[in-house]
């Protein structure tokens, strides 16, 4: 017998309305967050974890049921994992099951990031185009359009008439598990990432709920708990449960802004609790003050600015640049604001690269060769000379 359904509540967009409430301040029963969306100024709002970014019906009854299945997985793995913690008693998780639930929480988060940004949407929109479009040029060839594919071709074309009803008719698409996710992830290993009580770092939250960027994915489900996949290279001696230090949890920072900037902007916040993100807003304000345009869209960070010591400030200060200046990709860098330690690491070479990845010019400005690392790297006497070469 089908189910029948004549009313349902408001759906959560992207975020579970569970893993909210594990970041409610008690005393005020909401959560709070670090607003990204207007750059020039982020602020630390507050909103109750039943109303943050829901709207009613947003999705058909059998996508719904499925986004529960994994809601309720989620909700699992946080009690027993909070249970063993709190009772110092071993967690009772098959790896190889955490691994499969991992990935298919991740499938499924990130189909409602494509669901829920309209950027993405279109995206999908053009690749289904595109495919319809490769299809019909075979069947011409062949001299025959089957029925099957003239009705599918004709329920595709009535729903991307607009993005709203295509939303609608993604999720009975792309409601399958994504083998590409599968594939990029099947050679990892499982992970319980747990933060001291006595650590003052927390967790905080993306608006994907997960994050791919780096060499890892995280599942963050509480502001001390995340479940992760980690390469076999990071992994140590099959550990299943690390306790992160502050350094760590630190370090995770700049990649969970990363994976929130890139979203639409009605989707760019990081949930977590007050004092943390308080910490992290005044160190975003602190970067947005060392990166004032020098000439046509050149970024210049000065020596008596900032001192970049290791990779964390060099991926903030790349991070920063992102979010406060979205349109600038040329950047002059003054040598003396790195340390001569740090220039000679193997660490800065990999922060030269990934600033390439990022499509970012770098030109640095030094005068004394004999601290120059042995990489190729684009070097100038002064400033003009610099500017000169990005023109």
């Amino acid at each position: 017998m089908t189910k029948k359904r004549v009313f349902r509540q408001n759906d959560h967009i992207i975020l579970p309305k569970s893993t909210l409430k594990r970041f409610v301040n008690p005393e005020t029963q909401k959560i709070k967050y670090l607003d990204l969306n207007n750059p020039e100024n982020i602020e630390i709002k507050e909103k109750s974890p039943r109303s943050f970014h829901t709207q009613l019906n947003y999705y058909i009854p059998e996508y719904d049921d499925k986004i529960k299945i994994y809601e309720t997985m989620t909700g699992k793995y946080y009690k027993m994992i909070t249970d063993a913690y709190n009772q110092n008693t071993d967690i009772n998780i098959y790896p190889q099951q955490l691994k499969t639930d991992i990935i298919d929480i991740v499938n499924i988060q990130f189909q409602r990031t494509v669901i829920a940004d309209d950027e993405y949407l279109y995206k999908l929109l053009e690749h289904f185009k595109e495919q319809y479009r490769q299809e019909s040029l075979f069947f011409l060839r062949q001299g025959i359009y089957p029925k099957e594919f003239q009705e599918r071709k004709q329920k595709f074309e009535q729903a991307s008439k607009n993005i709203n009803t295509f939303r609608y008719y993604a999720q009975r698409i792309i409601g399958q598990n994504n083998s590409k996710i599968f594939e990029a992830y099947k050679n990892f290993v499982p992970h319980i990432l747990i933060i001291p009580n006595q650590i003052g770092s927390t967790f905080i939250l993306s608006p994907q709920h997960f994050v791919p960027i780096g060499e890892t994915v995280r599942i963050i489900i509480s502001p001390r708990i995340a479940l992760a996949l980690y390469p076999v290279s990071l992994t140590k001696n099959n550990e299943l449960i690390k306790y992160l230090t502050q350094e760590e949890v630190d370090f995770l920072v700049p990649r969970t802004i990363e994976s929130a900037i890139s979203m639409t902007n009605s989707f760019r916040q990081i949930i977590g609790e007050e004092n943390y993100l308080n910490s992290i807003k005044t160190k975003l304000e602190r970067y947005k003050s060392i990166l004032p345009n020098l000439v046509d869209g050149i970024i210049l960070i000065k020596d008596n600015s900032i001192t970049i010591n290791d990779g964390q400030i060099f991926l903030e200060l790349a991070v920063s640049m992102k979010l406060f200046k979205p349109n600038c990709h040329k950047i002059v860098i003054e040598m003396n604001a790195i340390s001569s330690q740090f220039l000679q690491t193997k660490e800065f070479i990999n922060c030269i690269q990934m600033f390439e990845r990022w499509e970012f010019v770098l030109i640095f400005i030094n005068n004394n060769t004999s601290y120059l690392p042995n990489i190729n790297i684009k070097v100038a006497k002064t400033k003009e000379e610099a500017i000169a070469m990005l023109k």
